[in-house]
Parts: structure tokens; sequence; C-alpha cells
């Protein structure tokens, strides 16, 4: 059996959310990763300083100026956005709706019940009428099931990693904001985007998308000003969480809702493709 990604071992490692695929007997391989990744930081740090400074900083907080980027921070939803998670989604929702008796969802109907966090999500899937302190049981069994089963058929979408790299080399600070739960936004973020520069999901005493308590808490953690960023996803949800937090926004079409929901919605930029969306960044 082949051992972990280099990504799997950053998600135990950076953020302490060990998952099926990571036990103590990776402990040795997780040494050879993280000297050759410590090797190749010596080697980006040792180019920077032969290279030809690209921005200039005053302090931890201060502005950064960004090679042909119109922004200095850019704050991505995960589902729908980043990384396409639908199949795997569904897939954990009907082993918990199978295994308690109730009927299945089909994927579209999982596309509908998305974009809220993990509580609205199996409130929707369930049927009417469920005692709430049973809810909250199933809710508890459903993250843990996908926090085990949430790389199954997750892929990001195609021009992502790219898109990622390009903002990397401009100087551009990024981030996630999701509503997926924030021990598993962290994981993924961590195994398929370890150039970000953080990753925060729904958690305890913060309010979720659309409030904009989630996208000020990752401001401040990226020394960013709201006039600054902005946010880009592919939902309803997304269109107003950057209106109520004051950002710029620009729509994704390939995820989970499509052109002329964000539209309809407000979405004041919608891009077709990453490639688009880097253009638009430009």
């Amino acid at each position: 059996m082949p051992g972990p990604a280099k990504g799997e071992i950053f998600a135990a490692r950076l953020y302490g959310c060990p998952a099926a695929w990571y036990t103590p007997k990776d402990r040795e391989r997780e040494k050879s990763e993280r000297d050759a990744s410590c090797a190749e930081k010596s080697g980006r740090e040792a180019a920077a300083e032969a290279a030809p400074a690209r921005r200039e900083e005053t302090g931890p907080g201060c502005q950064r100026r960004v090679n042909n980027m119109k922004y200095q921070a850019i704050l991505f939803d995960m589902d729908g956005t980043l990384l396409d998670t639908l199949t795997d989604m569904q897939a954990a929702v009907n082993y918990i709706l199978e295994k308690d008796g109730y009927p299945t969802r089909t994927l579209e109907e999982v596309r509908r019940f998305v974009g809220n966090g993990a509580g609205p999500l199996i409130h929707r899937a369930l049927p009417q009428g469920v005692d709430p302190d049973r809810e909250a049981e199933i809710l508890a069994d459903y993250r843990a099931y996908y926090q085990a089963h949430n790389c199954v058929e997750t892929r990001p979408y195609d021009g992502i990693g790219p898109l990622l790299e390009r903002l990397r080399q401009a100087g551009v600070r990024t981030a996630v904001v999701s509503n997926k739960p924030d021990r598993t936004t962290r994981t993924l973020a961590a195994r398929f985007f370890p150039e970000l520069d953080g990753a925060m999901g729904q958690r305890e005493g913060i309010a979720s998308k659309p409030a904009p308590d989630m996208v000020r808490a990752a401001l401040d953690q990226l020394h960013a000003a709201p006039e600054e960023a902005l946010y880009v996803g592919d939902s309803e949800v997304d269109v107003a969480t950057a209106r109520n937090a004051g950002l710029d926004m620009i729509g994704v079409a390939w995820g989970f809702r499509g052109r002329a929901a964000l539209e309809a919605a407000g979405a004041p930029l919608v891009a077709d493709t990453p490639e688009q969306l880097l253009d638009m960044l430009q």
C-alpha cells in the first residue's frame, strides 16, 4: 500500500487532525518529508534574497505591493470553488441516512442542500419531524463519518493548482473560509493546497457564513483590510458573505450553483474558468 501523500502528512502535523491514513508508523516518513520541505524552503529563501525585491513591507500589518494583481488578499470558499466535494458529501449523507433507516438523497438534492454547513445539510436531508435530539446525534455521526471519508472522490477543479501557484508567486495572500466543519476544512486544505496561507471552517463561537465574522477573522490573520481583499465563491451564500463583509466578490460558474444563480444573487462578476478568474485579477 502506498504511503500518505505530502499534503496528508501536513494535515496531521500542522492541524492535529489525524485520519485513517495517518498512524504512528508514518513518523519516519513524516521526518523525511519535513527535512525535504525545510530544504526546499531554504532554497526558496536563498533565491528570494538573490532576486530583486518584488514587494515592499514596513511591518507585520503593512500592505504589500503585488505584481499585476488588483488585490492583496483573496479568500476562497472551498466546496464548489476549489474542490469538487459533492460526491463524497452525498456518499456520507446517504451512509448515515441508510444506517438509520431514512430514505437516501440524490446528488442533485445534496447539491441544493449544501452551502450553509453540516447542520443545515443534515436537517434538509432528513425527513420532516425528526426529534431535535435525534437530529443532533445523526449530525455528530455524519461529521465523524465524513471526516474519515472526505477524500474518496474529492478533487481540485481543473486549473485551481496553477491559479493558486500564480497568486503565491505574485505575493497575494490566500486562505479558505468555508462553512464546512473546521477540522475537515483544515484537513482538506492541507492535503490539497499546502501553499495557502490559512484555512478556517465552521467552529463554535463564531457565526458562519453569510455572517461576516469568519471573513473578518481570516483577514485579521492575513493582516489585510477589506478594501484590499476579494472573496471568491460559487453560491448565493458566498455573494451574501462578501456583501456583508464589505469585500469585492467574483463568483465561479464551475461550482455547485452555476452562473444563473450567482447572477440572480447579485454577483458583480462571474468567471467561467480558473484561467478567466486569473485574468480578472490582473
